[in-house]
């Protein structure tokens, strides 16, 4: 696996939505869809950031338009008023091909993955999510049996992007 190198364009907290959702809406002038990965060590807020999204949207595309799949995870509604689990774990290069039948009339996929290059060979904007040491911490032993262990795991390996991505961002969650 080659590592993509890229110098991020920082997010602030008070204008991230709509340079993210700007990013977004300039890839999608030169496709009917875009791919937008969150990325970062665990506990540093990738989830947090993609519910947030998921729930309210960004400017210019309605949350209607937006499917989120975190953890190999895919919520999509069914029949209007459920939403169903669609799983499909991989580690293998599928381009999310698995998560299609359940992506129309969506412009926005946001896929939440420490390792995305996993899956996707590319993707058009990378958000590489970050926050403190000791609070990353905290989060893993809060939600996690084994936090500190995660937390050990992953202090031992870069927090860089490694995907190539046409826009590069970087957020820095609380």
């Amino acid at each position: 696996m080659s590592e993509f190198e890229a110098v991020p364009e920082s997010l602030s907290k008070s204008n991230w939505a709509k340079n993210l959702s700007s990013a977004c809406l300039d890839a999608l002038q030169r496709k009917k869809r875009a791919i937008l990965c969150l990325t970062g060590q665990p506990g540093a807020g990738k989830s947090t950031l993609g519910k947030q999204i998921r729930k309210q949207g960004l400017p210019g595309i309605p949350r209607s338009r937006i499917a989120v799949i975190d953890d190999g995870v895919l919520s999509a509604p069914l029949l209007g008023i459920f939403n169903r689990r669609v799983k499909s774990h991989s580690n293998s290069l599928d381009e999310l091909a698995p998560f299609e039948p359940y992506l129309a009339g969506k412009q926005l996929v946001v896929y939440i993955s420490s390792r995305p290059e996993r899956r996707l060979s590319a993707c058009d904007i990378v958000v590489r999510v970050h926050c403190f040491d000791d609070e990353r911490l905290r989060r893993l032993k809060e939600r996690n049996g084994d936090g500190e262990r995660r937390f050990q795991k992953s202090a031992a390996e870069p927090d860089i992007i490694t995907i190539p991505a046409d826009r590069c961002f970087e957020f820095h969650s609380r």
